[in-house]
């Protein structure tokens, strides 16, 4: 079976500080076929970001994806400020999957 047929899955579980308002956990989950383990973790960030009321709610994400700590924390920037192109000058992959990231990632810190 060739890999690009395999179906991936992702999954997230938040919890909520502030009962009051938002459940305590909840869980997000999907699958995909013809994907690629970067599209699903990213995927998953923007799922379970998405669940939140957006800019209300302080969000604490944590993964254990590099792909998404490392792009969200440290190669972000210059992609920005590079027209979404890498140091090497190639474009970035997955744009469209960071762009949602960080739309959804919104104003919280």
């Amino acid at each position: 079976m060739p890999w690009q047929s395999w179906s991936r899955r992702l999954g997230a579980i938040l919890t909520s500080f502030d009962v009051d308002r938002l459940p305590r956990t909840k869980t997000v989950s999907g699958a995909k076929r013809h994907t690629t383990n970067n599209e699903m973790e990213l995927t998953a960030a923007i799922k379970a970001l998405a669940c939140l009321p957006a800019n209300d709610v302080p969000a604490l994400v944590q993964s254990d994806s590099q792909y998404v700590i490392n792009g969200m924390n440290d190669w972000r920037h210059g992609w920005l400020a590079n027209n979404w192109r890498k140091p090497d000058g190639k474009p970035v992959k997955n744009r469209e999957l960071w762009e949602a990231l960080i739309a959804a990632m919104g104003d919280r810190r």
